[in-house]
């Protein structure tokens, strides 16, 4: 690919192209199969036993290297270890932070009102689960090479998770024939020495392993032709450039496009562009690369609605985070795929899996009522207050008009949201003396036309 003289034009030279032989779509028998069972095809008991074992050993190598250092009321000191259930409720509690987001982890266990979420310390105790957080592991640093050995591996941390998730993608499911490729970043500041690495795309190591590849390319990539970066072309020429089995290809269209195929010629096709009704000629390569380049971008889409990770000092439980929950995704693929009857959406099939996770061996909590809050979401209905032996027409303060000293002769419903004049026993709304209410002992929603008048 570095010889000059070896681009020749291609003259509709056809490439190679095997015939695709794989039955794409899960490879396991999923009759029966619930949420919880297409997420457990990838994170299966052997995983979650090996994430015990080095959570636990980490945690008694922690402990004996600071054990002099620790303070006595370390939550460190109240450690005990960890089980699978217990995990498998963790990695639960972190998927439902990723759809119900919180500014901090602490938050989730909070009794504020306005805050609190009763599920979580329904589950798990705060001190609990921040323990899990920080004990988080994957391998045994013991067995981890000198940075300067040749040899070292800068993904020694996840290594065995990352083993063990890609065997299992490739077990579980065949991919179809069209597969987009590209690369998926995520956010981290921390000190890091491999913060971002995308490797070249090389279109000749795809194709040596009969993998057919198309995709654009950088004009200024080494090796790529330079009498086809240098040639000037008007808006909507194509001119390409064929070397053996690997076609280059440069457009005009609104700006320079160069790309690289070993499936297509040069072959062009007319189209209508949205939003205009002339046609215009693109090569067929082009076209192709639009139809199916929207794969990864979608998926990131997806996946950041409901990301679980969140900011954290050590770059491999970010990490890790990040591929469960495309873990989860890949499960809901599978899902799709397996059973193409079912119309379940990715946010009702991870709240299935939490809850399989989570609420197994826990009571589902009951939102508590808090009358600040819930006497402005629950059902009002106008009612007087019951008559006792001391007081034979009671009243009540309105508890949105306690500063006012006009409200002293009125009746009161149970839900303290409506005052009712004594005089003219008409139910009233309590924020405006304007507005009255009517029809409001029909124990129902009344539409808003019907009920108040000005």
């Amino acid at each position: 690919m570095d010889d000059e003289s070896e681009w020749v034009p291609p003259a509709m030279a056809q490439p190679l192209v095997p015939p695709f032989t794989g039955i794409s779509g899960c490879t396991v028998n999923t009759e029966g199969f619930q949420p919880i069972d297409f997420f457990n095809l990838f994170v299966d008991d052997g995983l979650i036993a090996d994430m015990v074992q080095q959570k636990n050993l980490y945690t008694a190598q922690f402990l004996r290297s600071r054990d002099p250092t620790l303070k006595p009321h370390s939550r460190a000191q109240a450690w005990v270890p960890t089980t699978d259930l217990e995990m498998r409720t963790f990695w639960g509690l972190i998927l439902n932070m990723g759809m119900s987001p919180k500014p901090s982890v602490s938050m989730y266990w909070s009794t504020v009102a306005v805050h609190a979420t009763p599920f979580f310390p329904a589950t798990m105790s705060r001190n609990r689960f921040q323990a899990l957080l920080r004990m988080l592991h994957f391998t045994d640093n013991s067995a981890a090479l000198p940075r300067m050995d040749p040899n070292f591996d800068r993904l020694f941390k996840l290594q065995p998770f990352l083993k063990h998730l890609t065997q299992r993608f490739a077990e579980v499911y065949v991919p179809s024939q069209n597969i987009f490729i590209d690369e998926s970043l995520m956010l981290y500041k921390g000190r890091l020495v491999f913060k971002q690495f995308i490797p070249s795309k090389r279109a000749w190591e795809l194709f040596n392993v009969d993998t057919l590849a198309c995709g654009t390319i950088r004009c200024n990539c080494k090796g790529f032709p330079r009498k086809l970066v240098c040639k000037k072309l008007a808006k909507g020429e194509c001119m390409a450039l064929w070397q053996d089995e690997l076609l280059a290809v440069k457009f005009s269209h609104k700006r320079d496009v160069y790309m690289l195929s070993t499936i297509h010629d040069e072959s062009t096709s007319a189209v209508t562009e949205h939003g205009h009704t002339q046609q215009v000629w693109k090569p067929n390569c082009i076209l192709d690369y639009n139809k199916y380049m929207g794969g990864v971008v979608k998926t990131d889409q997806v996946l950041e609605s409901y990301k679980a990770e969140r900011k954290s000092r050590f770059w491999y439980k970010k990490l890790a985070t990040r591929i469960m929950h495309i873990e989860t995704f890949n499960a809901y693929v599978v899902y799709r795929a397996a059973t193409p009857q079912n119309n379940l959406s990715l946010l009702n099939f991870e709240t299935e899996i939490v809850q399989s996770l989570t609420i197994v061996h826990v009571e589902i909590p009951s939102v508590p009522e808090v009358e600040d809050v819930a006497r402005l979401q629950d059902r009002h209905f106008a009612d007087f207050v019951p008559a006792t032996p001391m007081k034979t027409h009671p009243y009540r303060r309105c508890k949105g008009l306690d500063q006012s000293p006009h409200v002293f002769h009125f009746r009161a419903c149970k839900r303290k949201d409506v005052i009712t004049n004594v005089q003219d026993t008409i139910p009233i709304c309590q924020y405006s003396s304007d507005v009255v209410l009517k029809n409001l002992c029909r124990r129902q929603y009344p539409k808003t036309e019907s009920l108040l008048e000005i």
